[in-house]
Order: structure tokens, then sequence, then C-alpha cells
């Protein structure tokens, strides 16, 4: 009897003293779990782009069930279980593994370094070449030259020519020469003109040749761009020569002086009676006119410079 006592009393401090290992060893499970947790959520700190709902819930639901343990058994069995539902955080390292933050983190910032600007366009894809050259366009508008301004391109005259060749003007008077290029858009348009003898006929830059005394000169029209390129005009100028009388009709045997205007005024000329019905007229060097029988006489004067030029008037005769 004292030894099934004694024994059961063996067996009891046996229980006891398993219990108290078991219980301290739980214990220190429940502690390392804690820590565990704590050090999770210090690297979800780290990582504040995790999704909560994938790696918090399983520290959540491991205190619950330490609590609930802890406060629901004190068998052997029990104790055994809750040792081995604690060391459950200690195995689970979803979240100092995953790496998927840092990577997407990573991919993200790599798009802006790239070469070509990165834009989203409206319509689907579409390369960076093709974006890159669409930028350059508005180059143009900001003042500097675009990949298709160029340069003005300058024109070079490989002709010139004048119109008229040959032409006669009046002493006094002016003549503009028609300049013509080739090709017809030359740049430059300018040319420079002269005169072989310019007491004859002067010209000026744009080709106005003004007529001064009886002569032939040659006007030369040269390329300013160009001096190669040149064109010639002959000019020949003659006198103007008019006559004024004080009256048409004269009385027979009466004398009637008459004058000519000659332009330059140093031309030389002579007076003549070419014509007429009246017999007996006359007329002297100084252009006076002696009347003779009742008709008509024709007076002329005729320049005497080798230019030919001569005017005539008529002169009725009255009894």
């Amino acid at each position: 009897m004292k030894h099934t006592l004694r024994s059961r009393l063996a067996l009891a401090a046996a229980l006891l003293l398993l219990t108290a290992v078991l219980f301290t060893g739980c214990k220190a499970g429940a502690d390392e779990a804690n820590a565990t947790t704590e050090s999770t959520e210090f690297t979800f700190e780290t990582f504040p782009t995790a999704s909560p709902t994938v790696y918090v819930a399983p520290w959540d639901q491991t205190e619950d069930d330490t609590s609930t343990q802890e406060d629901t058994s004190a068998s052997t069995s029990t104790s055994t279980t809750r040792a081995s539902t604690t060391k459950k955080p200690t195995t689970t390292k979803k979240p100092t593994t995953t790496q998927k933050p840092t990577t997407r983190t990573t991919t993200t910032t790599k798009k802006p370094t790239t070469s070509q600007p990165y834009v989203t366009p409206p319509d689907g894809p579409t390369t960076g070449t093709t974006k890159s050259s669409a930028s350059t366009t508005p180059s143009s508008s900001s003042g500097t030259s675009t990949s298709t301004s160029t340069a003005p391109t300058t024109v070079r005259v490989r002709g010139i020519s004048v119109s008229p060749v040959a032409t006669t003007i009046d002493a006094g008077k002016t003549l503009q020469l028609s300049i013509s290029f080739t090709p017809s858009n030359a740049t430059n348009q300018n040319v420079v003109c002269r005169s072989s003898d310019a007491t004859i006929a002067s010209v000026n830059g744009s080709g106005l040749v003004s007529g001064l005394k009886t002569g032939t000169v040659t006007i030369e029209v040269i390329s300013q761009e160009n001096p190669s390129e040149s064109a010639t005009c002959t000019v020949t100028v003659r006198p103007v020569i008019s006559i004024n009388a004080p009256a048409r009709e004269v009385k027979t045997g009466q004398p009637l002086q008459m004058t000519a205007i000659r332009v330059p005024a140093s031309t030389p000329i002579a007076w003549s009676i070419t014509g007429g019905t009246s017999a007996g007229s006359s007329i002297d060097s100084s252009g006076k006119l002696t009347a003779g029988t009742v008709g008509t006489v024709i007076v002329t004067v005729t320049a005497q410079d080798g230019s030919g030029v001569s005017k005539s008037t008529t002169v009725t005769v009255i009894a």
C-alpha cells in the first residue's frame, strides 16, 4: 500500500516536473514568436509598397493562437500542440525572401534613363526613334535652322543681253536700254554700264542713255556679279533741227527772215530752196528769204555734220 502510494507520488512529481519543463519551453517559443513578429514588422516598414494582406495576417493569427493556448490548456498534449504551433513563424520566411517590391521599383526607374524620351502615344505604341525625329521638327520656329532648312542658294549670271543692239536717238533725248539675264532668276542682277564717248552719249548705272551731240558710241553693259558676261549697244546721236519763221506768207519782192533751232546748238547748217512754184525767190546762208513771183517756196535747212538731218517748211508768196 505504501509502495503504491509512493509510486503514485513519484509519478505525480514526474508529471509536474515534465509539465514545468514543457511550460517553460512553450513560454520561450512564444517569446521567440513575438520577437520574430516584431522583426517582420520592421522589414515591412522598409518595403512600404508590399501588400499588407500577404504578410501581416500569419503573425496576427499566431499571436491569437498563442494567447488562446495559454489560457485554455494546461495538459501535456495541449502544451505540445502549442509548442509546435508557435514555431510556424520561425519557419515562414515569405516577408524576408520576397523581393518583388525591389524588382518592380528598379524596372520602373530604368524607363526614363533610356536614350530616347519615353512618351505614351495616344493610339498604340510608337518607337522612340519616330518620337525623337518628331521632337526635332519645332527647332525651325525657335530661330535655329532645322534639318530641312537650307541657306539661300546663289544663282550665278551665265549670260546677259541688251535691247536694242543698235539705235539712233536725237540729241537732248534719252533712251532706256532693256537688260536681260541668263538665267532669269540670277541672284545679283546689278550691272556696270559705260560709254565709249561720254561727250556724245552718256549712260547711267541702270542703262539710261542720254544723247548729247552728233556722233556714234558703243554702250557696254557688264554683269557686276560675273564681269566676264557683257553686252553692247551701238547708239547714234543725231541733231535736232526745226525752222522758225515769223510768217508763212510774204509779198512779192519782200524779205522774210527765218531761223533754225538746232540741238546741239553748235550743229552746222545750210539753207536752201528745194521746191515751189515761185520764180525768182532766193535765200542766203543766214536764212533770209527774198520772195519772187506769186506762188510757193519750199525752204530747207540741212545739218552739215554728216548726220543728214534736215527740216523743210513752205512759204506762200502773195501779190
